[in-house]
């Protein structure tokens, strides 16, 4: 929550940051004790988390599919089934939540809807190149201002206001670097501006980032990227029309395209910014170019610098890899066993009442002996016949592989791929019953 405040206060006051960095982390964390008050396990509440913060930046930009594009491929770095169903529902609910107040519109309109335009290959694969070259060096400015502002030492409050002062000089000669630069896309998408003024503007607004992200202002660095591939893309259709007059350029699908190279190429996640830029503008025709540019410079830019600007964050947070996990680390309580001399008859009800397929079947000490599976079972549920018939005597089965707590998580791997169970026993070494592993919880522990 402090964190939430110190953001709010710092894009209020005009600092060069995004918006989504408190919106996310607010969501994650209201995800987070939803999860831990239902106690959910480990994999569920790590993607429930997810959850939350693909709600938050959904919220922040109007753009479902983007904003869970951007957990699944940045954050968790897996786009399996398992993660990014969920996400999407989580984002695509908030959007519609949101957009009770917001409205439908895209955050960024252009003068007009045009129909297909014609694709100049050679230069939109040139925008791609350049914005792969400039990405990187961004990021590595960034890493450089960083650990400038860390060798100052300063206590938190003079490192922000010493951000918050280089912003405000910075800002005398260009007001237009202040905030995350929404205003600045609009104008640049709609407007005639000089090329002097979005030079200096592309240059100032690179230096108040700088300030602003390396003094420890609490935000994100999402629409300031946008607002550098915007200008870099108007500078750079302005300078095809001076060199070649004779070809209409149209600026403002350069603009279009440089938000999405330039995201792409410091996020090194190019699903997401075609998305991203997409629902921002919902302009189709500019999808196959926008496609192009940001496949090359993500490409182009990983092979300048490996790490995306939110790389160095998620490898110093990122939990345990799951070849180094235990089963104990995700196993759940038992949630349905019976005793060997229960009934038949009892344990048709107990698959009547809930959707397990298995229910395991232990001694009066707790040993596991053995499972009774629903498919076994079906053909018999509701005989009156059943009262008198030990189930354990008719019905079990001993053949369900058990893996013990102390087991390695790839362990879990192999024992699910040798049985179509979605849940298996744990068994310790004294062969008593201590939980069980829910086959869909080793697969979200795939995620990183």
């Amino acid at each position: 929550m402090a964190r939430l405040i110190s953001s709010l206060f710092s894009i209020s006051s005009g600092a060069s940051i995004g918006r989504e960095g408190g919106m996310v982390q607010m969501s994650a964390l209201f995800a987070s004790s939803i999860g831990r008050f239902f106690n959910f396990t480990r994999p569920k509440l790590r993607l429930l988390v997810a959850c939350g913060a693909a709600a938050g930046l959904a919220s922040a930009y109007n753009a479902p599919l983007a904003g869970a594009l951007f957990i699944a491929e940045i954050v968790l770095q897996s786009l399996a089934i398992e993660v990014l169903g969920p996400l999407i529902i989580a984002s695509v609910v908030a959007t519609i939540t949101i957009r009770h107040w917001i409205g439908i519109s895209p955050i960024f309109t252009l003068l007009s809807f045009k129909g297909p335009i014609d694709i100049e290959i050679l230069p939109i694969l040139g925008l791609g190149v350049l914005a792969g070259f400039i990405s990187p060096l961004f990021l590595f400015m960034l890493d450089y201002t960083k650990r400038l502002f860390n060798f100052l030492n300063l206590p938190l409050p003079l490192s922000l206001a010493l951000g918050g002062f280089s912003v405000g000089i910075i800002s005398l000669h260009v007001p237009e670097v202040w905030g995350n630069g929404h205003a600045v896309i609009e104008s640049l998408l709609n407007g005639h501006p000089e090329q002097d003024f979005v030079f200096d503007l592309f240059v100032l607004k690179i230096l108040a980032t700088l300030a602003a992200v390396g003094s420890g202002a609490v935000g994100g660095v999402f629409t300031p990227t946008l607002v550098l591939g915007a200008t870099s893309g108007w500078l750079y259709a302005h300078q095809l029309q001076t060199l070649f007059t004779l070809t209409d350029i149209d600026t403002v699908t350069y603009v279009v395209l440089g938000m999405g190279a330039f995201l792409a190429g410091t996020t090194h996640a190019p699903l997401m910014a075609i998305l991203m830029v997409f629902e921002m503008t919902l302009d189709g025709n500019r999808l196959f170019p926008l496609i192009l540019v940001a496949i090359l410079a993500r490409y182009l830019s990983a092979v300048i610098r490996p790490t995306s600007v939110y790389g160095q964050t998620i490898k110093n947070f990122q939990g345990r890899l799951h070849y180094v996990m235990q089963v104990s680390d995700i196993q759940s309580p038992v949630s349905t066993v019976i005793n060997m001399n229960a009934s038949a008859e009892l344990v048709s009800q107990l698959f009547c009442l809930s959707p397990i397929q298995l229910i395991w079947v232990t001694d009066d000490l707790g040993f596991y002996q053995g499972a009774i599976s629903l498919h076994d079972m079906k053909p018999f549920l509701g005989d009156s016949g059943l009262k008198h018939v030990s189930a354990a005597s008719v019905f079990m089965e001993t053949n369900v592989p058990t893996i013990s707590p102390e087991d390695a998580l790839t362990d879990a791997y192999a024992a699910f791929a040798k049985t179509d169970a979605e849940r298996l026993p744990v068994i310790n070494s004294d062969r008593l019953l201590v939980g069980e592993l829910i086959k869909n919880n080793v697969l979200l522990s795939l995620v990183k």
